[in-house]
């Protein structure tokens, strides 16, 4: 087992759009290359989106919604679901091919993240490993698990590799 200090940031509901068409201004970087947060927000099914850019072209045009579970029982209808236009992202590490090298992991691979300070130390599972020329090595999740254990963004927690 293997074990490396990781930062995590927390993936609060936001809105990837299908394609850009002049409306979104860039507010700030986020720490994936080329991703930013715009200034402006879009609202759907009763709540208030973050704008994350850049777009990611989908069938529908509609573009992806990221919410959390308890969005989810709060504002939509039937069992959370994963894909889609609304949907639920599931717990993810991104990294860069020269990190998952040295850390000996692959695309697809599930890992374990610990929170061991604080009141509220526990451990996550099946976190999927994701690999991509630009991004850096972070730990994404939602504001439901976040909360769980207590962590705020940038925290440092462990990412378990069995």
């Amino acid at each position: 087992m293997k074990r490396h200090k990781v930062i995590c940031e927390v993936s609060a509901r936001h809105h990837h759009p299908s394609s850009d068409d002049g409306r979104f201004t860039k507010k700030a970087d986020l720490s994936q290359g080329g991703h930013s947060v715009s200034n402006e927000k879009v609202e759907a099914m009763g709540m208030r989106f973050s704008v994350v850019l850049p777009p990611r072209p989908t069938e529908d045009g509609k573009g992806v919604y990221e919410v959390s579970v308890t969005d989810w029982f709060n504002y939509l209808e039937g069992e959370p679901q994963f894909s889609g236009t609304f949907q639920v992202k599931l717990r993810h590490f991104h990294c860069d091919q020269k990190t998952a090298k040295e850390w000996g992991l692959t695309k697809g691979q599930k890992v374990s993240i610990e929170q061991t300070q604080g009141p509220r130390p526990g451990r996550f599972d099946n976190v999927e490993v994701r690999i991509d020329s630009w991004a850096v090595p972070r730990v994404h999740l939602d504001t439901d698990e976040a909360n769980a254990l207590l962590i705020k963004n940038g925290d440092e927690i462990d990412l378990i590799i069995e």
